[in-house]
């Protein structure tokens, strides 16, 4: 298993998006969370984490279109 995390800007319709662009990727969401906090500028920020199986997936197409997405800030896989 792989992890996935993301940290973006919250907005409305985020984990959507992010698990949208996961889904069409033909990755399996093995468990996740999201988690959303206040960066020290007072900005609402999410985290998304995720345990993923990247079986015959091309993570860094997955990466670049999780960075396609409003807000994000960072899409790493780990």
């Amino acid at each position: 298993m792989n992890r996935l995390e993301v940290l973006a800007i919250d907005r409305v319709g985020l984990v959507s998006a992010i698990s949208g662009i996961i889904s069409r990727s033909g990755v399996n969401i093995i468990s996740h969370s999201a988690t959303v906090f206040n960066d020290i500028s007072g900005s609402a920020m999410s985290r998304f984490t995720a345990e993923i199986d990247l079986e015959n997936v091309q993570s860094e197409k997955l990466i670049t279109s999780l960075n396609k997405i409003k807000g994000i800030v960072r899409a790493e896989i780990k």
